[in-house]
Order: structure tokens, then sequence, then C-alpha cells
């Protein structure tokens, strides 16, 4: 395995995507612990609990991931997920967010949003 690039004094690269349907499920039957000479036992069925609309940000450094839950995937809803990431990153770090071209990341408000905020740079 390659060693880690380290990430680029004074910045923070994160990944950004939405899940519009991820699944929630759990597990019918627990895991049977390992014994010796066999390793953890897991049975392949899993209980449906439906879909839940999820955000995930990917720290591209520390492979940390944040998912948050996704009310409505639009421009007021990823702005204020934007908002929140600003308040939780140390304020002396620039944030250079990797996105896809979903409409909610090229929105005009979006777009407005970024001018305001320029520590938070979209790619």
């Amino acid at each position: 395995m390659r060693p880690r690039p380290a990430p680029p004094t004074g910045h923070v690269v994160l990944s950004v995507d939405e899940k519009t349907e991820m699944a929630a499920r759990s597990r019918k039957h627990p895991d049977r612990p390992a014994h010796p000479g066999q390793g953890r036992l897991r049975e392949f069925e899993y209980v449906r609990h439906g879909t839940v609309p999820v955000t995930a940000v990917l720290n591209v450094h520390t492979r940390q991931v944040v998912v948050e839950e996704l009310p409505r995937n639009d421009s007021a809803h990823f702005i204020k997920f934007l908002a929140q990431l600003a308040r939780c990153i140390p304020a002396g770090l620039t944030i250079h967010l990797v996105l896809d071209n979903g409409s909610s990341h090229t929105s005009r408000a979006t777009r407005a949003w970024l001018q305001r905020n320029p520590r938070i740079v979209a790619h």
C-alpha cells in the first residue's frame, strides 16, 4: 500500500455526494463469534427498513467519513449543510470541496453563497 500524501498546509480537501435512496437495513441474524481456526460467521439475510436520503463527506487525507440525513436534495438544504461544515472545521483552514454537477451544487443560490464564503472553494 502506498503512503497517503500529506494534506496541504492550511487546507482540508473534502469529497461530497448525496445518495437519495440509501437502503436502511439490518442483519436478520446476529453474527456468530470466531473460533480458533475459523473466522466470524455472518448470515446473508437482512431486514429492509426502507430508504433514507443522505449526504456523505469524505476527508480525502484522513479517510474520515461523515454522513448526515438529507431531508431534501435542494439548494437550501445543501447550503445549510455547507454552513454546518464551515462551523465544524477550524477557521484557519481553507475548505476545498470536490463536487459533482448536481443541481443543488450548481444552483444560483449555492453559487451566491459560495461567493459570500470564500473560505470554501468548490471544485
